[in-house]
């Protein structure tokens, strides 16, 4: 049975509105959907009923059935607005009498976990450790069999066979592509009977070295130290993909990895020889080199950091650290400090020593606060720990202007793991140990976590996603059986690993818990198993190929792209895109042709693999006008819930000023806000469910008016959905439980968040003499799209161009449609904040929301804000 019916029983843009609802990882509901088949189809027909009514688009009969349908009612309240929160509403819900839901049970909502489905690959290994699968690079993984590797592409074909070693790797490394290329040593010896290095390539093709070549790293951006012997005598230098020697100029000194560093916003850190230094005590020093090897800033230093956001850190004197800027001009020395973080967002901390506390700083050496420990900012935000009256108050999130905008349980962090938190090129980071970890983002919410079955049977032990937006699970135990994986970020297995036979016994594993547009019942298709002996593809002979990499604007008057240098391509060489708008224009991404590779960022080099055609998309500023009255308005949302057998209405209020006069949390000079009235303290009390809803109000910004369509908008910024206590009959339709548990899965919130999203309300059957109009569908803006209906699913927030499952998708497209808004009086019960109800009368944990709600309020930047500079 499609249970596509199901889902529209209510409206589907509940399931994307459910966000902070306190959840734990212990409810696994879906987990048990094969084996209780027969129950959950006698509830989908109980459920299913009376919804061919709805073919057609045609809508179920507001119910229950003895009442008639409301009409469309104006509210009288007081005349002066406000900002604190209220306890009157507007909203009127149809039941039938409430039963006794003393043996109700409350929602646990899972967190997205591990699954597997018909995609997901299977292969057996002859052993398996922690480190045994490779970490995915440029869409290739490495497995590890008896002491030698092979290479899988992780769309399932291999592309070399298990006769590769790598003497220099330590026990938990791996080798890995980077810049199209791999060295590695052929466990075939050649006929003078040792074994050489090789480099291997994305195309299956390889080159073997020079058989002087001892030990090489493995490449960054382009390059590789290579350390060669010749009669007893050794000497570094750097290597290109293609194997030849690059930038003799330099004098080498160690080839340890950490000599080799990556580009980095132009300049890329090295290691020199130099004469035995005094001062130094070393016989090497660092500088920093262009993308073409030219010395940019002298190797005089001690100790070197990669540039970031302009600025890098360098060691002249030990323990003394200076920031410097691209001309090696010394902009900040704070003196004898130990510790020192990359300059992010425009912040940075320092550390004299690791017993004393964090101190933030911003470019210009002005010092913003002051923690016992904390990490790096990422996008806007970093992870505090802070000490209040001598003891540990716990971890808690700050913005950019170093205020603390969220408040973590020490169930959701503990401080100590700080220190050992690294954000992934995806924005990721994995908090807690190999067996008990979740994947979070930059805010703390969990976007994926651990699997936990009945028994020992347990899914965990997340590495972090690299950026081509894949992660290991290294402890996977099943049915008293070990296994590895890799997840995508939507959580799905795409590969598993194990030393046991392949077997068809599937029914006990995790399928799919959170689909976006169906709910899966029933025992999910088996894996595929990989032929151990498929491919490989190479090696073969390497053939000297070019390549041609062309770029277009999209549209045309957007601006400008390039490719530097411009010439044909050998493989391997570095290129590197740039892009220019137009005034009034702004770069929003970019794409190619060519599936299976990495797409470029504007400005930072990569590696020639293939032929490509780059398209750079850009999109135009909206021309937004202020608003032409000053008024309030107020109508009726009909069916703002809705089931079969029950719905909700409630009413929708605007306040609106030519002037920016309104003072909000959003601000004190803005034009205004709308929202749904919904009284967060009230439970709301239906047959299936009780629940209590909190609805944030989105500012008004202006009106935007397309005369090609004629078409007139609201535009608006913010807003914010909740469902909390959350409870559901047990018996009664247990459908219910399993659509709230599946919708519930879909938020990755713990927290009251304002979602940083600019939208625009269509506003129809405008009356340009009042003001009033009929709300229609709202739009949400893009960065990388423009202008999207909210079904769309590029809506998904994503970094990098791989898309989270467990990211806001934004406000709903009918949140307010259908609502005829009409002059009212101006009310005063405005509620922008949740109730204590929500906390079980817990007025400090209700503070703790009110502060972080007020805070997200008045720093609120959107996407179109960080597009446009606004």
């Amino acid at each position: 049975m499609k249970t596509k019916r199901i889902l529209s029983a209510l409206p589907l843009w509940l399931a994307l509105l459910l966000f902070t609802v306190p959840m734990t990882s212990e409810a696994q509901f879906l987990k048990k959907l094969g084996k209780g088949l027969e129950k959950v189809n006698k509830g989908l027909e109980k459920v299913n009923k009376g919804l061919d009514k709805m073919k057609n688009g045609e809508l179920p009969t507001l119910t229950p059935k003895s009442q008639k349908k409301q009409t469309e009612t104006s509210t009288t309240a007081p005349t002066t607005s406000t900002a604190t929160p209220a306890t009157a509403t507007t909203s009127t819900a149809a039941a039938s009498t409430a039963p006794d839901r003393s043996k109700w049970k409350t929602v646990e909502p899972t967190y997205p976990t591990p699954f597997i489905s018909a995609n997901t690959k299977y292969l057996r290994l002859p052993d398996l450790y922690d480190y045994t699968v490779g970490d995915v690079h440029e869409g290739v993984f490495s497995v590890k069999k008896n002491y030698r590797y092979e290479f899988w592409r992780v769309t399932g074909k291999r592309l070399y066979a298990d006769e590769w070693e790598h003497p220099e790797l330590s026990y938990n490394f791996f080798p890995y592509f980077n810049s199209g290329v791999c060295p590695m040593v052929s466990s075939k010896p050649a006929a003078d009977g040792k074994k050489r290095w090789h480099l291997l390539y994305l195309d299956g093709s390889v080159k073997e070295l020079d058989p002087t070549y001892k030990e090489i790293t493995h490449f960054s951006d382009g390059l590789a130290i290579v350390k060669q012997t010749v009669n007893y005598k050794d000497q570094y230098f750097y290597i290109n993909v293609r194997g030849e020697k690059a930038f003799p100029n330099l004098r080498l000194n160690g080839d340890a990895d950490d000599a080799m560093r990556p580009l980095q916003e132009g300049l890329r850190a090295f290691r020199e020889y130099k004469e035995w230094s005094q001062e130094f005590r070393t016989l090497y020093a660092w500088g920093y080199m262009d993308a073409n090897g030219k010395v940019v800033i002298p190797a005089t230093y001690m100790r070197a950091t990669n540039f970031s956001e302009g600025y890098a850190w360098v060691v002249k004197t030990l323990g003394e650290p200076q920031l410097i800027d691209k001309t090696g001009k010394v902009v900040f020395a704070p003196g004898k400090y130990d510790y020192y973080s990359d300059v992010v967002n425009g912040k940075f901390y320092i550390q004299r020593s690791s017993r004393d506390n964090l101190e933030y700083y911003d470019i210009t050496g002005k010092k913003l606060a002051e923690f016992n420990n904390g990490m790096p900012f990422y996008d806007g935000y970093a992870f505090v720990e802070v000490d209040v009256d001598g003891g540990n108050d716990g971890v808690k999130l700050i913005n950019n202007n170093c205020e603390i905008v969220r408040h973590f349980s020490f169930d959701d962090f503990v401080a100590y793991n700080l220190d050992r938190m690294k954000f992934s090129p995806l924005g990721t980071v994995v908090y807690g140990d190999m067996n008990d970890a979740s994947i979070r983002n930059n805010k703390g919410d969990v976007l994926i976590s651990v699997w936990d079955g009945e028994g020992y049977d347990r899914i965990s032990g997340f590495r972090n996603f690299t950026a081509d937006g894949y992660a290991v699970m290294t402890n996977i135990q099943m049915n008293n059986k070990r296994y590895q994986g890799i997840i995508n970020t939507t959580a799905e297995l795409e590969w598993l690993f194990s030393t046991e036979e392949y077997t068809k016994d599937w029914g006990d594993w995790p399928i799919e818990p959170t689909p976006r547009d169906t709910l899966r019942i029933g025992i999910p298709r088996i894996p595929e198993p990989v032929p151990p002996t498929d491919g490989p593809e190479g090696p073969k002979v390497r053939q000297k190929q070019k390549y041609n990499v062309t770029v277009k604007c999209e549209p045309a008057k957007g601006g400008s792209a390039s490719i530097t240098p411009a010439k044909v391509f050998e493989y391997g060489d570095m290129a590197t895109l740039t892009a220019k708008a137009n005034k009034d224009w702004a770069v929003a991404r970019v794409t190619s042709d060519t599936e299976g590779y990495a797409v470029p960022n504007i400005g930072e080099p990569f590696a020639v693999t293939t032929d490509m055609t780059l398209t750079v998309h850009f999109l135009e500023k909206d021309t937004t006008e202020t608003p032409q009255h000053t008024t309030a308005l107020q109508g009726t949302r009909y069916k703002f819930i809705q089931n079969e057998d029950w719905s909700m209405d409630t009413e929708i209020y605007a306040e609106i000023s030519e002037e920016p006069n309104i003072s909000s949390p959003y601000g004190e000079k803005t034009y205004g806000f709308i929202t749904a009235m919904v009284d967060p303290d009230k439970l709301l009390e239906m047959p299936e469910f009780t629940a209590r809803i909190f609805t944030a109000p989105l500012e008004v910004c202006g009106y935007q008016f397309d005369q090609q369509t004629n078409r007139r908008w609201m535009v608006l910024e913010g807003g914010a959905f909740a469902i909390g206590n959350l409870q559901v009959h047990p018996e009664g339709n247990g459908m219910m439980g399993l659509y709230f548990t599946a919708l519930l899965a879909l938020n990755n919130h713990t927290d009251f968040q304002i979602l940083p999203r600019r939208y625009r309300l269509e506003m129809l059957d405008y009356d340009a003499e009042t003001g009033e109009f009929t709300c229609g569908a709202m739009q949400t803006f893009s960065a990388e799209w423009g202008w999207l209906n909210s079904d769309d699913k590029r809506l998904a927030k994503k970094e990098k161009g791989f898309m989270m499952t467990a990211t806001d998708n934004g406000l709903p497209g009918d949140l307010f449609q259908g609502a005829k808004l009409k002059v009212a009086p101006k009310r005063n019960d405005v509620h922008w904040y949740p109730s204590a109800k929500w906390y079980k009368e817990d007025q400090n944990a209700l503070q703790q929301a009110i502060e972080s709600l007020n805070k997200a309020y008045r720093s609120l930047e959107t996407d179109y804000q960080k597009v446009f500079g606004e």
